[in-house]
């Protein structure tokens, strides 16, 4: 998969290696700080809580992960989240 954005090349690897790279992270809003929010892609928020995208090898060990939900991205929200950041997620 290649994905162009803006007449530049964002991405380009096979479809296994895309999925295994990113990971959808999902938890209280109390929880994401500025390391966290560092380590992602983009991140939204709402009243509940907080759904960002992540790089599975870059995440951090010392973070709780009991507290968090992870998940396994779809393409389509891998996409839209190298696309929009942290902007219209």
């Amino acid at each position: 998969i290649t994905m162009i954005n803006k007449g530049e090349i964002v991405l380009s690897m096979s479809k296994e290696e895309l999925m295994d790279e990113y990971i959808l992270v999902k938890g209280a809003k109390g929880l994401l700080n500025d390391k966290l929010r560092k380590e992602m892609v983009g991140c939204r928020e709402n009243s509940l809580g907080f759904e960002g995208l992540a790089r599975n090898r870059a995440w951090p060990k010392e973070v709780n992960q009991r507290e968090l939900v992870l998940e396994r991205p779809s393409l389509e929200e891998i996409m839209l989240y190298m696309v929009r950041g942290e902007k219209n997620v």
